[in-house]
């Protein structure tokens, strides 16, 4: 019979070997730094987790690392924000992709933060309906900005504050380097190619869990990422370890403290995102049953020779693959997570499995594409022949070149 899994904390432990040789490889990777110019920068959110990580295997394993490490409240959205006067074309191309889903007044409400402008919906209420109506595109996000609209001084100002904001406490907290190197999950580097835009008084690069190019395209900042565990192009999986982007949103979740995202900065440089208790809420507590069996390996110890660590990671990825390809129902609702916040000032968030809604096989079949896992989905939604519909979607996602609802 096969091994099945037991609980979440067992899922964190199976994980756990991944993220150290993750961690593994950073150290020998960060070892060829200089101290004086370069440093890490964690970004948040799923950066804090690596760092609380990173320094776990450190102070564990009893290693030394003179070069210095920074959380870093960032988002892309807030390098968005940071970075538009800079480079205007760049950051409505972002702005386009995140939102070209809606209109012009959803965007609209999602750029200024509730907190910062509670009148935000008379703001936006002086669009005209002929803008308001209007997809996003490129020609409508510069008219949303640049017209003379009381919502358009407004857009005006707020990001000049963040630009302003931003750039004070990069200046302060990072003057006295030359190099910063980013350090996140990954996937695709939005936020580096805004920074390096924006602030080119830096050298900034990416040491990211996964270099992922899943659009397509190869942007100039796509050569300055260096993914230590993944790099891929969609979801051609040349690797096992690739096996983890068909539900990437695991190491994500898993990864994400109970925190907002970063969208704005106040004067005195903190964010939105910085409560009060964050580095509680980053080390997480026994409630977190997958991020506490992660920990409990990490805190045991282990060998620091990579040809080790990789042994450990190929050990366990073939029990992943098996699990992420073709979980067992009970499997599925183990590993499924919290639904997926959609971020960039949007107030919605997508679940894992988007079961149907209605009857039949096309709806079924709509709902299992859809879903931010589909072999998870058929688990939790298929009545019979579980095994055998995972196997045919397998095979129908290699025939039509799927590249995943990421």
């Amino acid at each position: 019979m096969k091994d099945i899994l037991k609980s979440r904390k067992d899922a964190g432990l199976l994980l756990a070997p991944v993220l150290y040789e993750f961690c593994c490889r950073l150290w020998y990777v960060a070892a060829a730094f200089s101290p004086e110019s370069e440093a890490l920068l964690f970004m948040a959110r799923g950066g804090l987790r690596l760092q609380y990580l990173f320094d776990l295997f450190l102070k564990v394993d009893k290693l030394e690392m003179p070069v210095r490490r920074f959380p870093f409240w960032i988002s892309r959205f807030a390098a968005v924000k940071m970075t538009f006067g800079e480079n205007p074309e760049l950051a409505v191309a972002n702005l386009v992709r995140e939102f070209a889903a809606g209109n012009c007044r959803e965007m609209a409400a999602a750029l200024l933060p509730g907190p910062l402008y509670p009148n935000r919906a008379e703001l936006v209420a002086t669009l005209p309906p002929e803008l308001a109506e209007a997809p996003v595109d490129r020609g409508n996000v510069f008219r949303l900005f640049n017209g003379d609209l009381p919502f358009s001084e407004a857009l005006r100002t707020h990001f000049r504050e963040q630009h302003d904001i931003g750039r004070r406490f990069i200046e302060k907290q990072f003057g006295s380097f030359r190099t910063l190197h980013l350090v996140d999950t990954g996937w695709y580097g939005s936020t580096l190619g805004s920074l390096q835009a924006g602030l080119p008084a830096w050298h900034w690069d990416g040491l990211f869990f996964g270099r992922w190019n899943y659009r397509g395209e190869v942007p100039a900042y796509f050569a300055d990422i260096a993914g230590l565990m993944i790099d891929a192009v969609g979801l051609e999986c040349r690797e096992a370890v690739d096996v983890f982007l068909e539900y990437h949103h695991l190491i994500e979740a898993v990864l994400e403290p109970d925190l907002p995202s970063a969208e704005y900065y106040l004067p005195d440089g903190s964010c939105n995102a910085m409560l009060p208790d964050w580095e509680q809420r980053t080390a997480g507590g026994p409630a977190d049953e997958m991020w506490s069996g992660v920990k409990e390996y990490f805190m045991q110890g282990h060998s620091v020779d990579l040809r080790d660590c990789t042994a450990a990671t190929r050990n366990v990825v073939k029990r992943w693959k098996h699990l992420l390809r073709y979980p067992a129902p009970a499997e599925a609702r183990l590993l499924e997570v919290p639904p997926r916040s959609a971020d960039f000032g949007k107030d919605r968030s997508t679940a894992i499995f988007a079961l149907p809604q209605e009857p039949g096989l096309y709806a079924r079949w709509r709902g299992i594409k859809h879903s931010l896992w589909p072999p998870g989905c058929i688990a939790v939604s298929a009545k019979h022949a579980v095994r055998l519909q995972q196997l045919f979607w397998h095979l129908a996602k290699k025939a039509e070149h799927y590249r995943g609802a990421v």
